[in-house]
């Protein structure tokens, strides 16, 4: 009998820098579109949402006079109450009440928070294309992707706040999920 070996192919793991973060934000006009996408990537970066989390939030999901997300059905299973920095909440705002309502047909009865042009909530696709488009407006030498802005603001806290705050945060139920970061901040941070 052979015993055949696969080898994996792990990818190495990069994070964006605040400089970088910061380069991302400033991509971002202040045009319909771009007060968009600012939002998107500050819940992607500030909250550390994941993809799947960000494309189903819905309106009642989001307590702006708390600076809180709920997050009810994470990858996990386990709800969680996201904060919301100073940052992401001014421009979650600024989405929801001088955009959103811009995108959607006046008898619309949408829920979701982030809308398409089409007035549809945003799927997976358009998400992938506004990140491309994020990509060619930035000099940044990284391939900006909806999960590096996880890892990038996991790391970022990391230098801060132990471990089992950064799990919590990131809706991990096992730190072994979350030790990637330890690793990461050793690496950009010594």
């Amino acid at each position: 009998m052979r015993i055949r070996l696969i080898k994996s192919k792990t990818t190495p793991k990069v994070i964006l820098l605040e400089d970088e973060v910061k380069e991302v934000f400033n991509a971002c006009d202040n045009r319909i579109h771009g007060i968009r996408d600012k939002a998107i990537i500050s819940l992607l970066y500030g909250c550390g949402l994941r993809r799947k989390e960000l494309l189903t939030l819905e309106m009642n999901d989001i307590d702006p006079n708390k600076g809180r997300i709920h997050i009810e059905e994470p990858k996990t299973r386990y709800a969680r109450d996201i904060p919301m920095t100073k940052n992401a909440q001014q421009h979650i705002e600024d989405y929801l009440f001088n955009v959103r309502n811009r995108m959607l047909d006046s008898n619309s009865t949408l829920t979701s928070v982030f809308i398409s042009e089409q007035g549809r909530a945003i799927r997976n696709s358009t998400l992938a294309k506004i990140m491309d488009k994020l990509n060619k407006k930035v000099s940044i030498d990284k391939k900006i992707t909806r999960h590096l802005r996880r890892h990038s603001i996991a790391t970022h806290l990391h230098r801060f706040l132990p471990l089992q705050d950064i799990a919590q945060f990131l809706g991990h139920r096992n730190l072994d999920s979350t030790m990637i970061y330890t690793h990461l901040k050793h690496e950009y941070y010594g």
